[in-house]
């Protein structure tokens, strides 16, 4: 599949890199001067590192296996109190820390090669005077990951104690691990590591000071390496692609997030016992994912389990195998462990999964991206921890190549999660809204920790429009506008030389897709549509938090994506869905019938998003040239717009117009509508017909996925519907399996059991309307400074909680009966808010709003 407009040959030039050669040439310098018009007097947001003494280290190899684990360490003395000790550690691709035999932290934040961002931690507990010592074991991915696009391998680390500095150089010793076996092929698509852990080539003891490594071999300093700089500019190479050696002028700087906070979660249950006879070898099953039909018989466990909870003690056959499964109280991301006493040799395979029905087709839970790790026992007792996370409901234990007396015990799952400053706290009179409102609170843990991605359990990767919507919970519930900030500038080094964004950038997806795309081998390329929604989403940022400086480098790379859009423009007067060459329209999953049926909703989407935040953002960076430009040219799509979908017949917009006669029915989208009817872009006399429809959903109306809901809600909120909400919160999504089993929000409304559904997914439109629907808060001016309050709430007979906003926090009680609102909101310091009452009028409040 060619590109068949002039603007995609700069893309199709630079495809090669997805074919091996550097990708780093098709994204700009993120250190680069930005010369945009009122952007000279911005602050840079991101200071430079220099790591000196410190250098890039690595075993003196001539290539690295993909998934090979590397171990690194280093004894030294101190002779004061440890105090104010600072950490600066980075490696491609991870790394788990180790001091003086306690573990510290796994890292770093999935990141673009070219833009590392450096673990700063203080270490002062876990020194003491004395001898010291300091253990790495760092991953290298080589395989493309979700969280890893491509690198080089390598290992840099700073500590600052009071009086020395001890570097990473030539005297730290090395090797490369036994235990995990270098080379190992990946676990899907989008999961590097497929690991497997043999406890009996473990070097236990290693990160202590007293261990012996003198058959360790000193590291190697990387050629042409700079502790400035990242390790992409070094003569480091990733072998299976040739990545490495870009001349951009890049540096180092420190992590712009928080580390994670970790905290150990145990099984609430053992579910399910049963017995496996292996009609194949069981690695086959695993590899090839063989079906179970083929692959074994099973039985109820013939035998008691004893237990007391907390400890499960059985009696092992060598001719058999057996699983256990666990249940968790609701599903978590974070790294499975567990124990187990058992002879040496005996194997367990760990499997996690997010949905799974006991006593249905399923035994062994891998049915979810062959979501299992291998770990092989030392004799004894063993602890076990995956080297990376996984999102879980569900952890199963397969014991076999084993036999008698077998214990197994502290089964649980090391969560991760960001450390928010706050939580949602909101109670409403509907204990089913209060349910969905909980599922998404804990969504948004598993969802929302370095990256703001969909779902942890298949991509982790970020996108824009209907990922992107969870920054308004985000920041009103959470108050993370850090962790917002992040995600702009990381989603946005993701632009193209042609303009487009990889949309789910830094990862490996889309650099798969551009030569996919170039020889028609899929339908995935970067979509445009996400690029669309990242101009929402910036400027939404800068309402919230009124801040520009995160916007620095951000803002060019948008600009650049205007004129790819403007580019993109066909004689028609409108930018087209099909034919674009690599990049691709996507819109949403369900809610239309055919490609060519997203026409009329994505130049909606586009020319909404020329006339309001990009025109917003302009004006901010005082680029009134391009604001003008942008309001003139969403007009013209408008009127273009207008005069292929319109149908003054029905009122409304129509997704097939151009051919309804030859299709014989007509098809109307809650994208369009919903657009329609936020931005005015009919007059309000001509919208009754489209508000029927979205409050209606009838067949004739695609829906969207859940996660694209949001702009339905939204437009019925803004036309005084919101008891269709409420209804369909406590209703709808309240019966989303997820809701009810997981405590999360799914990615469809049916959902299943033991497949690849994503039961943890970024569909909280729930938590999202709350604020900005039922609540009505609406900034006038950035960092909230000025807000709309314009509270809606329905059949619902109270609201109370607290939403955070730039300017502090700010409470609300109140109360309805008899369409009377009564009650109290507290505003923080200095906050102006005028508050638009049920027949929309307007008044001016400082302080507080006492309603009686």
């Amino acid at each position: 599949m060619g590109c068949s407009r002039r603007s995609f040959l700069k893309t199709n030039i630079k495809a090669s890199a997805a074919l091996g050669l550097s990708p780093y040439d098709l994204l700009p310098n993120q250190n680069e001067e930005v010369k945009e018009e009122g952007n000279e007097n911005i602050e840079n947001p991101f200071k430079s590192l220099d790591l000196s003494p410190a250098q890039w280290i690595w075993p003196r190899v001539g290539r690295t296996l993909p998934n090979s684990i590397v171990m690194f360490r280093k004894t030294f003395p101190i002779s004061n109190e440890p105090r104010n000790c600072l950490a600066y550690i980075h490696a491609d691709s991870r790394y788990r820390l180790w001091i003086n035999g306690e573990y510290v932290c796994f890292g770093p934040a999935p990141h673009d090669p070219r833009f590392p961002e450096i673990d700063k931690i203080e270490v002062s507990s876990y020194l003491k005077r004395g001898e010291n010592c300091i253990g790495v074991e760092v991953l290298f991915y080589g395989h493309g990951d979700g969280t890893w696009p491509t690198g080089v391998p390598g290992f840099i680390m700073r500590l600052s104690l009071e009086n020395q500095i001890i570097g990473t150089n030539a005297d730290w010793h090395c090797t490369i691990a036994k235990a995990w076996p270098a080379g190992k092929y990946k676990r899907w698509f989008l999961r590097a590591f497929q690991e497997e852990f043999d406890a009996r080539k473990y070097p236990y003891g290693w990160n202590w000071t007293t261990f012996n490594d003198r058959h360790w071999k000193k590291a190697s300093v990387i050629s042409n390496s700079s502790p400035k700089e990242p390790l992409i500019k070094s003569d480091s190479k990733d072998y299976l692609t040739n990545s490495g050696g870009t001349q951009a002028d890049l540096r180092l700087i420190e992590r712009q997030i928080p580390l994670l906070k970790n905290r150990n979660i145990t099984v609430n249950a053992l579910r399910e016992v049963f017995e496996l006879d292996w009609k194949i070898a069981p690695e086959h099953f695993f590899d090839f994912a063989f079906s179970e039909e083929e692959s074994f018989t099973w039985q109820p466990c013939p035998e008691k389990v004893q237990t007391n909870k907390t400890l499960w003690q059985f009696h092992a056959h060598p001719d058999t195998a057996k699983a256990f499964t666990f249940e968790f109280s609701e599903q978590i991301v974070g790294f499975p462990f567990f124990s187990i006493h058992a002879k040496e040799g005996t194997i367990v395979e760990l499997l996690v999964h997010e949905a799974h029905l006991v006593k249905g087709t399923h035994r062994l839970l891998n049915t979810h991206f062959n979501s299992w790790s291998r770990f092989i026992c030392k004799n004894g007792w063993n602890h076990f921890q995956t080297f990376d996370f996984e999102s879980v409901k569900w952890l199963q234990l397969h014991v076999r190549n084993t036999e008698g007396s077998i214990i197994l015990k502290d089964i649980g799952v090391r969560r991760r999660t960001y450390p928010f400053e706050t939580m949602p706290t909101i109670a409403t009179s509907s204990k089913n809204y209060n349910k969905v409102l909980q599922a998404c609170t804990n969504t948004i843990l598993n969802q929302s920790q370095d990256l703001i991605v969909d779902g942890m359990g298949r991509e982790r990767q970020q996108y824009s429009n209907d990922i992107g919507h969870v920054i308004h919970a985000l920041f009103f519930g959470f108050n993370a506008g850090q962790l917002v900030a992040r995600f702009c500038n990381t989603f946005s080094q993701g632009i193209t030389e042609a303009g487009y964004f990889l949309d789910c950038w830094p990862a490996f997806d889309r650099l798969t897709r551009i030569y996919q795309r170039e020889i028609g081998i899929t339908r995935w390329g970067p979509l445009v549509d996400h690029g669309i929604g990242f101009v929402f989403d910036c400027h939404y940022y800068y309402l919230y938090s009124g801040d520009l400086t995160q916007l620095k480098f951000v803002y060019p790379r948008i600009k650049r994506f205007y004129h790819f859009l403007k580019d993109l423009i066909s004689k028609d007067g409108l930018a087209p869905v099909e034919d674009l060459g690599v990049p691709v329209v996507w819109v949403d999953h369900l809610g239309f019938k055919k490609q060519k049926h997203k026409h009329c909703a994505f130049n909606l989407y586009l020319l909404s998003m020329l006339r309001d935040p990009l025109v917003k953002l302009a004006k901010a960076f005082q680029d009134v040239t391009l604001a003008n430009e942008a309001l003139k040219l969403s007009d013209r799509l408008l009127r273009n717009l207008k005069a292929s979908y319109w149908s003054p017949e029905k009122q409304s917009f129509v997704s097939n117009l151009p051919w309804s006669l030859e299709e014989k029915e007509i098809r109307y989208d809650e994208r369009s509508l919903s657009l329609v009817l936020l931005y005015d872009l009919v007059e309000k006399a001509k919208q009754d017909k489209m508000i029927q429809l979205l409050k209606e959903r009838p067949p004739s109306m695609g829906r969207s996925f859940a996660t694209n809901a949001v702009w339905r809600y939204w437009a019925l909120t803004k036309v005084d519907e919101v008891d269709s909400l409420i209804d369909e919160f406590e209703n709808e999504w309240h019966q989303m399996p997820s809701v009810l089993e997981n405590n999360t929000m799914g990615e469809f409304f049916r959902l299943q059991h033991d497949d690849t559904s994503q039961w943890s997914h970024a569909s909280v439109a729930p938590l999202i309307c709350f604020y900005r629907g039922i609540l009505g808060i609406q900034p006038l001016e950035p960092g909230s400074k000025r807000i709309e309050i314009r509270p809606q709430l329905g059949s619902l007979q109270f609201i109370k909680g607290e939403l955070r906003t730039a300017m502090g926090p700010l409470h609300f009680d109140l109360k309805q009966r008899k369409g009377k609102l009564t009650g109290r909101i507290q505003l923080p310091e200095n906050m102006e808010a005028v508050y638009v009452d049920s027949n929309g009028i307007g008044s001016e409040h400082h302080s507080e709003i006492l309603l009686r």
